[in-house]
């Protein structure tokens, strides 16, 4: 079926699905209920078609407006759930936290052969950073001190790398272990 020029300029181009067409009515952007009818072309599987207006009119670009606004309202309005496990639910460290982790997993030290110590660096709210070693009877304390100096210009060193080197304060726990 053709369009004759007068009932082109009544209608608007559109592509509704196909369950659209089989409804045969459709609203436009002021809510007025309007008849759908396709028009064949010279394409064997492509249909266009028009949607005429019942009501006082209004335009396709109206239409396809406020479907857009609809879509963006809707993605927007979406919340992602919760994660199902405890250990899955988000968490951002303080600074401190992250600073103790940072030196804990790059420069702690265990008890082994060549290490008669373990040093190891934890966070210690406000704003310090705790250096807890453990030693034994037989750590000679030379060595010892030697570590711990290393241990807080580690330490320094870090926070200064951050810019946080104002706010940073030391504190070294000493524990000797008995064998």
């Amino acid at each position: 079926m053709r369009l004759s020029p007068a009932e082109a300029t009544r209608s608007w181009d559109c592509a509704p699905t196909r369950t659209d067409a089989a409804f045969g009515v459709a609203r436009n952007a002021s809510g007025a209920l309007g008849h759908i009818r396709a028009a064949q072309t010279d394409r064997s599987l492509a249909e266009v078609i028009r949607l005429e207006s019942v009501g006082n009119g209004g335009s396709m670009k109206k239409i396809i407006l406020l479907a857009c606004a609809g879509l963006l309202v809707a993605a927007f309005a979406v919340r992602s759930n919760p994660p199902a496990q405890p250990g899955m639910m988000p968490y951002t460290p303080t600074r401190l936290e992250w600073l103790a982790v940072d030196l804990e997993a790059s420069y702690h030290q265990d008890f082994g052969r060549d290490t008669p110590y373990s040093l190891h660096y934890l966070p210690k709210a406000p704003n310090t950073v705790l250096i807890f070693v453990h030693y034994t009877s037989e750590t000679p304390p030379g060595t010892l001190e030697i570590a711990i100096d290393a241990a807080k210009q580690q330490v320094n060193q870090d926070a200064s790398s951050h810019g946080w080197s104002s706010w940073v304060k030391l504190e070294v726990q000493r524990k000797l272990i008995k064998k």
